[in-house]
């Protein structure tokens, strides 16, 4: 045996003496190691042994976890196939398991407590270890502790119950042997050996050590306990539960660890679940009442600790409740508490009680429990607990005069008191009389009591009394009389004087007035008492002395007023002090005086200090100055304490006193004496600048005396909740003299560190009460002497001082900077320099100077904030990481406290910033190309650390922003150094070349030189410039001349002179200017000659200058100066001509509320004004009035004097001549006058005198229209144009109100083409009316023939194609009605001729058919030669929709129709029929050839572009279907390699790249067809190839996302997506376009900025197509469970679908499941989407209103199309706009109605959706931009549904799917009949209209706009709509 432990020991020194070869072991070796120790001292135990393993496992914890927890790659771990992360994870798992039961082993044991404390702190530090690196782990462990601390009751409860127990064994961890045995051995050695595990078994044989095992479990347990709830939740009710049992039942040592975990849990957890709460109140008040029994046998400190952990534990419990955490509903059951701790005092007391602390915390939950958290003054009485007060309140009465010690009663008592009286009133002074009236019996006082309650009983409820409180501040009373008559004795004296002194501090407190006598009273018989203790203890006199002040302390403290001191001794030099009976006050005062001890004299002067002023002021200031002089260091240092106060009540008279009295004391010795000097100088600083109060703070508890609470407050340096009260408003203070405080600046050079830091910390209010800014000598010095501190050879010290540094500044309001500033910037410079020079040594100043820098910055302003911001960046890039960090911190920390962005810091000063920063890297660039330099100083690590630290996402993003500033200055040095940096700038910005980089830049590099440079500087420059681009200056500044004018003259204010040479080169070079050669120094009339033809160029530069969000403040201001001077610079002669535009531009400046912007916009219009010849001010007076009168009020003198300009000073016939007009105006008459009166009248609703308004016009002005349309002449043209504007005005109001008959209106609208035959809107409105007529004569029972039908659609065919000939402003109405009439005619004519040889038909009928056919084929012909192809292309779509069409001579025509547009627009026009031509039907793909055959025929050269289409399709078809299940990305060349070879083909014909703008119309912006238009842009980008690699995206279709090169040179990205028919969203992406256009033209909408966000969708056949990439989108669903993982909220699929109702369930259900299930699981977070996304305020902003506005847009679209199927992943959002993007369009016209679960809602509008809103949610921007929408669409009805209708009935879209394994029926020429088209029409129509309907019957009366949208809204939101949605529709995100 002696062996065995000889070699365990020999074993341990051998280990920690390698302990310096450890990271050389493999941790199987460590492992092996620990086994081996462990089970040893297990079979041997051996205490030296146990220790040095426990010690060495300690070690091992900190310097090799990887032993215990596993880490991939961590040192010492090797992995292969066979021994993966996954298998080493679980045998570090399972040694770790075993180690932990070998602790929990030993701690069963009975060691010396030492050893189980040892054993408890490796577990300890274990766990801590698994919970840093295996949260999962560390999950596992922390259940099993708490299942064994669960299992452990049970094992002690059956051990109590059954000594003769068997042993039962206790189970912790379930090691698996085998993964134990696999955590000794490497892998290597797994199959050559093996090793013995000893298995441990864990029996607990008897209950000593059961309960020694739960004792040290609950020890380990404790530092742990607060991650219950963040581990696992579902833990948190056992592990209340077993503390509460082992609370209960378990020994006092369990029951004081027991109630140390309850208090954490409570602390983290707050209150638990109630009936765990309900069993552990019950357990704490169970101890409670033992502890006031007073019957436990054990020893006293045991229970001292379980009094003080009780107490803890109560308090925690009002603390939990007070303040309860999220989400936790649990209520403290407070009348059980009060009920029972009143039931257990009635009978106890507090007599058996220990502790104070035990005794405050039962009245501090007494009076939570009954009166809540308030003040005693706020009390009010309740109804409930009546009979438990009155049994608190005679303990209360019966414990005063027990105990030295009785403050613990004070808050309990006042708050009973308190609670007795109104609110509203304080109760009535109480008079001595009273008080020795109501002295009587005990007997009595209770009998009134219960007097009062039969009273409230008989009253049925309980009621305030009127006029006088209840007794409870009466019995106070009586006792406190009672004890002022007792006798006092050596041994009761201490508990009856703190009797009185709690007596009067509950009355104080309690607000009753304490009245003369009283107060006179008890001064008598406090000086009784000091009579009689003349023969006491010393100590006793003290103790008696102490308690005696202390409540003189609490009646001065209350009210300030204390009469009857006549204590103090007769002295003539009392001076104003007058005793009563002074010869007995001074006899008695000599024979206490050497009885009294130090500390009663120290606390005598504090309560002397408390004396209001008038008491013996010169009296005090004698005592004040002896204790200054005392020998005792005692008195001295409370004196100290004690003076500001003293000076506070003194007087500002009394500040001489700081001179006499404390600059001596700063030559004393006493080291103590100076830290407390040092500690009231600031607050003396408040006294001295009449700033100070002093102010009590009651809190709920009075655990300290009231005058405790009495402190200097500072109305200029603290904050307040009652300011108004104090009468003295916070500003700046009264100036203090810096000379008062200079001498006590000997504490800088103290060599006591504490002292040092106190008069640092008393800094702070010295500063803020001195001029700091007013450049004062002695406060300059005295700063100068402060700053010594920056570089305190103690490190404390210093980070103390960069703390205050910030208060030494002084008020940064006012501008400039001071002499105070520049010497704290110097100061900071040079000790930093220092630092440094001593080459990195002194790191730790370095870092103290950083931070202080930091300190500095977050007060800085202006210039000041400039220097901090560039010194903390200069820092940055030091070689000292410390120092970086430190500088890194500390940039974030300013930006932070200034609540902005790094980045906003940045962009305010971002050209110095960038002058600093090409020097550091211009410096590092030259130390690179020299000797090398470290990586540090490299270029780019420089740009990478301050991009980083600014907030960019990197180096380019950086650039981005800031290589219009830094360029410049690199082409200033003009380097080879300077070239190496821009080539480097022009990589990371993607560039080509720094020759690109540098002509991107020349407005700014131009600008900068003439600005910034010498002559000499300024030649080498441009050298320098002209040799790195290879281009002379004048062709340099010619590529963006315009520009290099703008930015140049926005500095022509700063620097005049320099700007107009650099213009006088500009001039030089323009090959426009024709003026002087050289234009004069000083001649501006030259300059402004120059200048003229820019100038518009100019002001719109000024103009995107002050409306860009992304432009500073301070840049702005520039504009407008730079405004002013060139306003100034041009003169009246150029500006007068273009004096709107200079208006419009300052109306921009008007929207600033900066106040100095403000201003320079005043100058800016005074400036204007003065600047417009005379004659023209007269025309703008009133303009310029209504613009600036509302900045009247703030800047009512500078508004003032351009008034009186304008009014005064040129009042030459101005006003006279604006008079004139206004009367003028009523009787001008003009011809056209009439029309615009009728078009108001008409809209006021006077219809009938719009149409007489219109009949006198036409009769007045045009008596002879005959001989008007005879007349050719120009003036004749005109006024035909008006009277066809009158007739046709007369015609549509006749037409609307129904007042002629239908043809006297077609007569109306003829008369209109014959006065203007080619006006567009004649035409248009004829065959508009021929329409309605037609269309009605449909719509009745007696339809008309088909060959009356055809009269109708020849007319209407005629006059729209003949509106089209002279216009487009209707084309989207006119050209698919046209289109619609002609084909479907004959589709009905083919129908016709099909029954017809079914049955007989009339011949001659069936004839007439084909002759109007005829008829119509021969009218497209003849429109397809007049109108221009671009007119027929805007409904192409339609047009391949009808290539089917069986009648042959139709199709003849469409065929030649198609083909000239096919010719005319090859590259759109074959991407738009390639789906056709691919088609599955032959019929379809037959014509498609044919047509192509047709424009073959018409130009050749469509052949080869034909082909190469096919060819490209066929491969991108093959793309598309092409499956690779295995992988998810694709490699062009590998994968598709004839595609790749295709494209390489130098024959290959150049292909469009399908861009929506590339594929977009853009019609005319004149009237006339316009037939040579391109309606496509010039610059077309066609393929060039396609870029590897080839994305496979994880959804159910597997889409490829591919790039595309343009021959552009840019990357654009497409998405094939197979096996979907994305021919109806390209049909409801052309009618989004068309939406957008009519959104375009309406003001309001544009206003707005109204759209729908589109994209390019082309189908390539049925089942294939392309879609543009939407770049920066996420889907709402993505984005919304990102956020609620963050947050931990994420709900699984299988959780969703286990809440879900069946289909059947009753709407109440439901309701249920969707309100209190899925809403609170998914709180509304996506607006903080928009805030991380946008964060600074204005890009956040416009995302939000991009947001609701978008979303407002396509919510009423879609319900108007019908659009379904609006799930999580179908609504993106864009993270650069905020714009919101609707996809996948397949479910339309409330398809989704009839789906398995019922589409409910109209649109999608859930709760996230409008919390992203804003705080006014739907309200505001949303509604209004959806009552624009749905107002323009109701104005568009017919144009919408001209293109609607095509779109419905389109024959080639299945609208329907057909039954599950069948194809659709098509006819044999390939047109599908959409047999719901008609409904599908109606219903649209219907919802236009506004009218609302159940399922086919319209529910009322049309709604209005306003009336429409609030239904529609209200529908979307209802609860009871959502909730009956799909769970996968998630209406519940």
């Amino acid at each position: 045996m002696a062996s065995t432990k000889e070699s365990s020991l020999n074993l341990l020194i051998n280990t920690c003496k390698d302990a310096d070869n450890q990271e050389n072991r493999s941790v199987y070796d460590d492992r092996e190691k620990i086994r081996y120790l462990l089970e040893s001292n297990l079979t041997k135990p051996n205490s030296q042994s146990l220790l040095i393993t426990l010690k060495w496992s300690l070690y091992l914890l900190e310097s090799k976890p990887a032993i215990f927890v596993h880490i991939h790659q961590e040192h010492g771990i090797h992995h292969s196939d066979a021994d993966t992360r996954e298998n080493a994870t679980q045998s570090s798992q399972a040694f770790t398991e075993w180690f932990l039961l070998h602790m929990v082993h030993l701690l069963s044991q009975t060691n010396p407590p030492v050893e189980h404390a040892r054993c408890i702190d490796v577990a300890i530090q274990l766990l801590k270890v698994i919970r840093r690196r295996d949260r999962y782990f560390y999950r596992k462990v922390l259940t099993s502790f708490v299942h064994f601390m669960a299992g452990m009751i049970k094992i002690s409860e059956a051990l109590y119950d059954d000594i003769d127990h068997e042993p039962i064994e206790a189970k912790l961890f379930l090691v698996s042997q085998e993964e134990l045995r696999k955590s000794f051995l490497e892998l290597e050695k797994r199959e050559r050996g093996d090793i013995k595990v000893t298995p441990l078994s864990f029996l607990i044989k008897d209950v000593d050590v059961c309960d020694l095992i739960q004792l040290n479990i609950m020890k380990l347990f404790q530092p742990f306990a607060s991650d219950i709830f963040h581990v696992s939740a579902p833990l948190g009710p056992l592990t209340w539960t077993s503390v509460c049992c082992q609370l209960e039942l378990g020994d006092a040592s369990l029951k004081v660890e027991s109630l140390e975990v309850i208090k954490i849990l409570l602390r983290a957890g707050g209150l638990v679940d109630f009936n765990i709460l309900d069993y552990c109140i019950s357990c704490v008040i169970a101890l409670i009442e033992v502890l006031l029994i007073g019957t436990l046998e054990i020893d006293e400190h045991l229970v001292i600790a379980l009094e003080e952990k009780t107490a803890e534990v109560l308090c925690q419990l009002k603390v939990a409740d007070l303040k309860p955490l999220k989400g936790i509903s649990t209520t403290l059951p407070k009348n059980k508490l009060v009920k029972d701790i009143a039931n257990m005092l009635e009978v106890n007391k507090f007599t058996n009680l220990k502790t104070g602390k035990m005794k405050q915390a039962i009245t501090d939950i007494l009076a939570y429990s009954l009166f809540g958290d308030c003040e005693p003054v706020k009390m009010m009485r309740r109804r409930t607990n009546l009979a438990d007060i009155d049994k608190v309140l005679s303990v209360l009465m019966w414990q005063l005069g027990k105990s030295p010690r009785q403050q613990y009663l004070v808050g309990l008592l006042s708050k009973i008191i308190c609670s007795e009286f109104k609110q509203t009133e304080k109760p009535e002074s109480v008079q001595l009389k009273a008080a020795e009236e109501s002295s009587g019996t005990e007997k009595s006082s209770k009998l009134r009591l219960q007097q009062q309650r039969r009273k409230r009983t008989a009253d049925g409820d309980f009621k305030m009394r009127e006029t006088k409180p209840l007794m409870s501040h009466e019995m106070v009373l009586k006792k406190l009389i009672l004890f002022l008559d007792s006798e006092l004795t050596e041994d009761n004296c201490v508990c009856v004087l703190e009797a009185v002194r709690a007596a009067v501090e509950v009355l104080c407190v309690c607000a009753v007035t304490t009245r003369i006598e009283l107060v006179e009273r008890l001064c008598h018989w406090w000086k009784k008492c000091l009579r009689n203790c003349l023969q006491w203890n010393n100590e006793v006199i003290n103790r008696c002395l102490s308690v005696m002040m202390q409540t003189m302390g609490t009646l001065l403290a209350s009210n300030g007023k204390f009469y009857g001191v006549d204590w103090c001794r007769n002295d003539p030099s009392w001076l104003d002090l007058k005793p009563i009976d002074s010869r007995d006050v001074a006899k008695l005062s000599n024979n206490l005086s050497e009885k009294i001890d130090c500390k009663e004299i120290c606390d005598s002067l504090r309560f002397l200090s408390l004396l209001p002023k008038e008491v013996a002021p010169k009296w005090r200031v004698h005592v004040l100055k002896q204790a200054c002089t005392d020998s005792r260091e005692e008195v001295r240092k409370a004196v100290t304490n004690i003076f500001p106060t003293v000076l506070l009540h003194l007087g500002p008279n009394a500040n001489h006193l700081v001179y006499e009295l404390l600059h001596p004391l700063v030559l004393d010795r006493d080291s103590e004496l100076q830290k407390t000097v040092a500690g009231v100088l600031g607050y003396l600083a408040c006294v001295v600048s009449r700033k100070a109060v002093l102010r009590r703070v009651l809190p709920g508890d009075n655990h300290k005396p009231l005058y405790e609470y009495l402190k200097i407050k500072c109305t200029a340096c603290d904050t307040f909740d009652d300011m108004e009260e104090l009468g003295s408003p916070k500003g700046r203070p009264k100036l203090i003299d810096p000379n008062m405080f200079s001498p006590f600046l000997v504490f800088l050079q103290s060599e006591d560190q504490v002292t040092k830091t106190e008069f640092i910390q008393s800094l702070k209010r010295i500063f803020g009460h001195i001029g700091v800014r007013s450049n004062n000598t002695a406060i300059v010095n005295m700063l100068n002497s402060c700053l010594v501190l920056i570089e305190d050879p103690n490190y404390q010290v210093r980070m103390e001082f960069s703390e205050v540094l910030r208060y030494l500044v002084g008020d940064l309001s006012s501008d400039g900077t001071s002499a105070t500033d520049q010497l704290i910037v110097r100061r900071l410079k040079e000790a930093i320099i220092r630092a440094r020079s001593e080459q990195g040594k002194d790191i730790s100043l370095q870092e103290t100077i950083v931070h202080t820098l930091g300190q500095l910055g977050r007060v800085a302003e202006s210039d000041l904030l400039l220097v901090v911001i560039i010194s903390l960046l200069e820092s940055l890039l030091s070689e000292v990481s410390l120092v970086a960090a430190t500088a890194y911190k500390q940039l974030q920390k300013v930006a932070q406290y200034k609540k902005k962005s790094p980045q906003i810091l940045f962009m305010k000063s971002r050209q110095q910033i960038c002058r600093f920063l090409v020097d550091q890297i211009h410096d590092a660039q030259v130390q690179v190309k020299g000797q090398g330099t470290p990586v540090k100083h490299k270029p780019v690590r420089i740009l990478q650390e301050v991009a980083k630290v600014l907030d960019f996402q990197d180096i380019k993003s950086f650039l981005q922003v800031a290589e219009k500033f830094m360029v410049p200055h690199l082409v200033a040095k003009a380097t080879p150094e300077a070239s190496s940096l821009v080539k480097m700038m022009a990589t990371h910005l993607s560039l080509p070349s720094r020759k690109k980089l540098l002509m991107n830049n020349t407005k700014y590099i131009f600008s900068y030189l003439v600005r910034s440079c010498q002559k000499v500087d300024l030649e080498k420059a441009i050298r320098y410039l002209q040799n790195e681009t290879e281009l002379e200056l004048g062709n340099l500044l010619r590529i963006h001349f315009q520009s290099v004018h703008n930015v140049l003259l926005l500095h022509l204010s700063s620097n005049y002179m320099q700007v107009f040479n650099g213009l006088k080169i500009l001039s030089s070079y323009d090959e426009n200017y024709k003026g002087p050669k050289e234009i004069t120094t000083g001649h501006s009339e030259q300059m402004a000659d120059f200048l003229q033809p820019r100038l518009l160029g100019v002001l719109a530069f000024f103009d995107s200058q002050l409306l860009n969000s992304n432009i500073t403040m301070d840049e702005k201001k520039l504009t407008l100066e730079a405004l002013i001077a060139v306003i100034k610079l041009m003169g009246p002669k150029h500006i007068t001509t273009i004096r709107y535009k200079v208006m419009n531009t300052l109306r921009i400046g008007l929207q600033f509320k900066d106040r100095e912007f403000m201003e320079l916009s005043c100058k800016a219009w005074n400036s204007l004004v003065r600047s417009l010849e005379p004659q023209f001010l007269g025309q703008m007076l009133s303009q310029i009035i209504a613009t600036l009168l509302p900045l009247s009020k703030q800047l009512p003198q500078a508004v003032t004097e351009i008034f009186n300009y304008l009014i005064i000073d040129n009042r030459a016939g101005y006003l006279q001549a604006a008079y004139s007009s206004l009367l003028q105006a009523s009787d001008y008459n003009r011809t056209d006058f009439f029309l615009e009166k009728a078009k108001l009248l008409w809209e006021k609703g006077d219809d009938e005198q719009a149409l007489s308004c219109l009949e006198r016009g036409m009769s007045v002005h045009f008596p002879d229209a005959q001989q008007l349309k005879l007349d050719t002449s120009q003036q004749s043209k005109e006024k035909r144009q008006i009277l066809a504007q009158a007739l046709l005005l007369y015609g549509r109001y006749s037409e609307e109100k129904s007042n002629l008959e239908s043809n006297a209106i077609v007569r109306q609208y003829k008369e209109v083409i014959e006065m203007n035959s080619e006006w567009e809107d004649g035409h248009f409105h004829l065959a508009k009316y021929y329409d309605r007529i037609m269309t009605t004569l449909i719509e009745d029972k007696d339809r008309p023939e088909l060959t009356r039908q055809g009269d109708f659609v020849l007319q209407i065919v005629k006059f729209f194609g003949q509106s089209l000939q002279y216009g487009n402003q209707f084309i989207y109405q006119s050209m698919p009605r046209l289109l619609s009439l002609w084909l479907d005619y004959g589709t009905a004519v083919v129908e016709t001729e099909k029954k017809d040889r079914s049955r007989s038909q009339d011949p001659k009928k069936l004839h007439g058919l084909r002759t109007t056919l005829s008829k119509l084929n021969k009218t497209i012909d003849s429109l397809g030669q007049k109108l221009a192809p671009y007119q027929f292309f805007t409904a192409f779509s339609q047009l391949i929709s009808r290539i089917c069409h069986t009648q042959p001579d139709v199709f003849q025509q469409l065929q030649q129709i198609m083909a000239r547009i096919l010719v005319q627009f090859p590259q759109q026009a074959l991407w738009m029929m390639m789906a056709v031509s691919k088609s599955s039907y032959p019929m379809r793909v037959k014509r498609c050839h044919e047509i192509f055959a047709t424009a073959k025929a018409l130009n050749s050269e469509m052949n080869k572009l034909i082909q190469d289409s096919t060819k490209l399709t066929d491969k991108l078809l093959e793309l598309c279907e092409k499956d690779f299940p295995q992988t998810t990305t694709l490699s062009v060349t590998q994968h598709f390699r004839p595609l790749k070879r295709l494209l390489e083909d130098s024959h290959f014909s150049s292909i469009l790249l399908p861009l929506q703008s590339a594929m977009t119309v853009s019609l005319p912006n004149t009237a006339g067809s316009h037939f040579s238009h391109n309606p496509f842009p010039e610059n077309q980008v066609y393929i060039r190839g396609f870029e590897d690699p080839i994305e496979i995206l994880p959804s159910l279709q597997k889409p490829k996302k591919i790039t595309m090169s343009g021959s552009d040179g840019h990357l654009y990205v497409m998405m094939c997506k197979p096996k979907d028919d994305l021919r109806k969203d390209c049909r409801l992406m052309e009618f989004n376009a068309i939406v957008n256009k009519f959104l375009r033209k309406d003001p309001e909408s544009r206003k707005r900025q109204l759209h729908i966000r589109t994209y390019t969708v082309i189908p390539l056949n049925e089942e294939c197509g392309l879609i543009e990439w939407v770049n920066n989108t996420s889907g709402l669903r993505h984005i919304l469970m990102k956020l609620y993982k963050e947050k931990g909220m994420y709900t699984s699929g299988r959780e969703l679908k286990a809440m879900m109702p069946s289909l059947q369930s009753s709407i109440e259900t439901k309701l249920q499941i969707y309100k209190q299930k899925l809403l609170p699981r998914h709180p509304p977070v996506f607006k903080e989407w928009y805030l991380r996304t946008f964060p600074d305020p204005t890009s956040w902003y416009n995302a939000r209103l991009a947001y609701a506005r978008t979303v407002a847009v396509m919510s009423m679209v879609g319900y108007i199309l019908g659009l379904g199927d609006r799930h999580g992943e179908n609504i993106l959002f864009d993270s650069t706009t905020g714009d919101c993007v609707h996809v996948d369009f397949n479910c339309l016209f409330n398809k989704g109605e009839t789906f398995e679960w019922p589409e409910r809602v109209p649109f999608r509008l859930t709760p996230n959706m409008i919390d992203a809103m804003g705080p006014m949610g739907i309200e505001g921007i949303f509604r209004r931009a959806c009552e624009v929408t749905l107002r323009v669409m109701r104005n568009q009805m017919d144009p919408l549904m001209s293109v609607l209708r095509p779109f419905v009935y389109d024959p080639l879209v299945e609208w329907s799917k057909p039954a599950r394994g069948q194809r659709p029926n098509p006819s044999d020429s390939g047109e599908i009949t959409n047999e719901q088209a008609l409904t599908h029409v109606q219903n649209i129509e219907d919802r236009m209209k506004g009218i609302l309907k159940n399922k086919t019957k319209p529910r009322g009366l049309p709604l209005s706009i306003e009336g429409h949208v609030n239904y529609l809204i209200q529908e979307a939101t209802d609860d009871r709509t959502n909730c009956q949605m799909y769970i996968g529709w998630a209406a519940y995100l």
